[in-house]
C-alpha cells in the first residue's frame, strides 16, 4: 500500500473517531439543549445569555437570523409554551459538536399546532461551558401531510 492510501485510510479514521461522542459530554450537550428548552419556554434572558456564544448566529426557520444581542431583546417576547426534541443524533469534532434533530415547538394560541423543524445546532465548549454558536432550522410538513401521497405534478393526489 502507498503512502497516500495510508494517509486517506488514517484521515478517514480520525474523522470517524472525532464524530463519536462519550456518555460525560453527551449527557452536558443533553443539558445545554434542556437549558436552551427552559430559557425559551421561560423568556429566560440571563440563562439564555449563558448559553449564547458572543458570535452566534441564530435563524428563524422564516428566514430572519438574529446575533446574540438581537436573540437575547427578543426572548422576553417569545410566545413559546412547549419545545419537544425527537431524533436526536450529536457528533462531536474536538470542542464543536453539532447536534441535529427535530424541534417541535408550540406557541401560546397554537398549542395542538405542530412546527415541526429539521434543526440544526452548533455548540463550541471553552471557559464558560458549552454555549450555543448557530442554530439553522428548516420548516417540515405536518405530519399527516408528511405522508401524503403526491401527484406528478408534486401536489397531493386527488382520492
Amino acid at each position: 500500500m502507498n503512502t497516500p492510501s495510508l494517509l486517506v485510510i488514517f484521515l478517514g479514521l480520525a474523522l470517524v473517531v472525532s464524530a463519536k461522542t462519550d456518555p460525560a459530554t453527551e449527557k452536558e450537550l443533553t443539558t445545554a439543549m434542556e437549558q436552551l428548552k427552559q430559557a425559551t419556554i421561560n423568556k429566560d434572558v440571563a440563562l439564555m445569555g449563558k448559553l449564547a456564544h458572543p458570535d452566534m448566529t441564530y435563524s428563524h426557520s422564516a428566514g430572519n437570523t438574529q446575533d446574540r444581542q438581537v436573540l437575547l431583546d427578543y426572548v422576553p417576547t417569545m410566545s413559546t409554551v412547549s419545545v419537544t426534541f425527537s431524533e436526536t443524533s450529536i457528533r462531536l469534532h474536538g470542542n464543536v459538536a453539532v447536534i441535529k434533530n427535530v424541534t417541535d415547538i408550540r406557541s401560546k394560541g397554537a398549542e395542538n399546532t405542530p412546527n415541526r423543524l429539521n434543526t440544526l445546532y452548533v455548540w463550541v465548549k471553552g471557559a464558560e461551558g458549552w454555549q450555543l454558536l448557530a442554530r439553522q432550522p428548516i420548516k417540515l410538513a405536518p405530519p399527516a401531510a408528511a405522508g401524503a401521497k403526491k401527484g406528478s405534478d408534486g401536489k397531493a393526489a386527488a382520492k
